[in-house]
């Protein structure tokens, strides 16, 4: 199975695609490897909605 066809049989997550391609382009000392792993650091931290709140 290729690359596209994982992605087409929703076989891959986002973020095992994005490792794939920086793998296979040899992202890892990219600039921009550097930001999406600091981005995807900062989502992890984002609260999420779970517990609903209230303004009183």
């Amino acid at each position: 199975m290729t690359l596209l066809d994982s992605v087409e049989a929703g076989k891959l997550t986002l973020r095992e695609l994005i490792d794939t391609l920086a793998k296979d382009k040899n992202y890892k000392a990219s600039k921009w490897d550097q930001r999406y792993r600091e981005f995807t650091t900062l989502l992890q931290q984002t609260l999420t909605f779970a517990e609903p709140e209230t303004d009183v």
